[in-house]
């Protein structure tokens, strides 16, 4: 009579193939430790050199997608700010640049130079 088939989850066999690769470990001793065979473990050794054995790839390069649109425009938008601040910079280094005083001539060599 065959044995019930165990599902393991990824984050264990994970974990026991990164002990066995730590070389803390023999094949033998994690067999004996999480009752499981050492075919299973070889097997698990080779999804995880062969990248199978992550968990959610897909949903996580999603999540990460979706970040770097939001950065992308929180960077488009600090970036505009930027240009508007610069503008409005310049525009007041012209004003104080010019007199503040009001001239009340009708052109400043006609102007008598202010109040006596």
């Amino acid at each position: 009579m065959k044995g019930r088939r165990m599902k393991y989850p990824t984050a264990l066999k994970r974990q026991v193939v990164e002990e066995l690769l730590s070389e803390n470990s023999s094949m033998g001793e994690l067999s004996k430790r999480y009752e499981v065979s050492k075919s299973i473990i070889f097997y698990w050794r080779e999804q995880y050199i062969e990248g199978k054995l992550e968990e959610n790839i897909s949903s996580n390069v999603t999540v990460l997608k979706d970040r770097v649109k939001n950065l992308e425009r929180m960077v488009g938008r600090l970036s505009m700010d930027k240009e508007l601040l610069k503008k409005a910079l310049e525009f007041s280094m012209k004003r104080k640049e010019e007199s503040s005083l009001p001239i009340t001539a009708k052109n400043l060599e006609e102007s008598d130079g202010g109040a006596k």
